[in-house]
Formats: structure tokens, sequence, C-alpha cells
């Protein structure tokens, strides 16, 4: 079974954003990521599922309902004489 991987420059290009970002999202918890560095000290190497990827987006879509149009009254001026 193979997993699908991306890295954070990866999914930067995706989302069009810049490689910082995702690494700030990876920080921050909203996109969970595997630290693959063999030591712990060492700079982190992000890999990001696929699966944690969809969820991530999920999180962020906009599922708002548009709010209901409102009618348009039709109001009459008072104090104004027409003409046509």
């Amino acid at each position: 079974m193979t997993m699908t991987t991306y890295t954070p420059p990866t999914i930067a290009k995706m989302l069009a954003v810049k490689p910082d970002k995702v690494l700030a999202w990876i920080r921050s918890g909203e996109l969970t990521a595997i630290d693959i560095s063999e030591r712990r000290g060492n700079r982190p190497r992000w890999r990001i599922l696929d699966e944690h990827l969809q969820e991530f987006l999920r999180s962020r879509q906009n599922v708002k309902p548009a709010p209901p149009q409102r009618r348009k009254k039709n109001r009459r001026i008072v104090g104004v004489k027409q003409y046509f």
C-alpha cells in the first residue's frame, strides 16, 4: 500500500502560497505533518499525507449559505409631482 505524501514546497505551489505559510500552518497545528528527519535535533523534514491535506482543505472551505435576497419596496416620495 503506497501513501501519497507532499512536501511543504509542493503544497505551496499547489495552493499558490509561499512555503513559509505552509510551515506556519504546520506549526499552528492546522495542517498535520510528519517529521521524517533521522535525529530529533536536526532541521525537520516535513511530509504531509494526502488524507491530511484533504482534511485541511475541507476545514478551510467556506460553507456558509448565501443570505436571502431582500425585496426592494416601492416607496413613493411624498410632496413631489411626477410629470411623466
